[in-house]
């Protein structure tokens, strides 16, 4: 334990979730490897050293079922009986609690309604027969003849002659 603490304070770590920068070096890697569960540290992309996060910052494992000073005895966290407090249990995926799973649902319902359907405003042919022949047709010629609602949707023009 004392060793830990000296090299703890040797690489500059005096208070808790500390940040300590320093450059690379045998010294500094010996360091890291004598209290490297204690310590997370990373290489610096932008200089050539490595940064430290101080001891404490890494939490422990959490053990259950040592007792009740422990906290997390007796029940260890479980809550009371039940399915969900049995060793080994795993909830299947899709399980909504004995509600009729969506997996279920969905099937009855055919299909979707598309978000970004196109709508288009249809004109026949026979409905060209409005037009002068040797005229253009546009859309601003369609609107002005009633043809077509608004022009922000494309045309389809049909080959159904009434």
């Amino acid at each position: 334990m004392k060793k830990i603490r000296t090299n703890s304070k040797g690489s500059g770590f005096h208070r808790l979730n500390e940040q300590v920068v320093h450059e690379d070096s045998r010294a500094i890697r010996g360091m890291i490897n004598k209290v490297r569960h204690l310590v997370k540290w990373r290489k610096q992309v932008d200089k050539t050293g490595y940064t430290f996060s101080c001891t404490g910052s890494r939490k422990g494992k959490k053990r259950v079922g040592r007792g009740d000073g422990s906290r997390k005895g007796s029940f260890s966290g479980r809550g009371c009986k039940g399915q969900k407090g049995r060793a080994g249990f795993r909830m299947k995926p899709g399980f909504e609690g004995g509600q009729l799973p969506i997996i279920k649902r969905l099937p009855s319902q055919r299909g979707f309604t598309n978000i970004f359907k196109t709508g288009y405003d249809v004109v026949n042919v026979g409905q060209l027969n409005a037009f002068e022949s040797g005229t253009v047709v546009d859309i601003i010629s369609l609107l002005e003849l009633g043809l077509v609602k608004t022009g922000e949707n494309p045309v389809k023009i049909l080959g159904m002659v009434n």
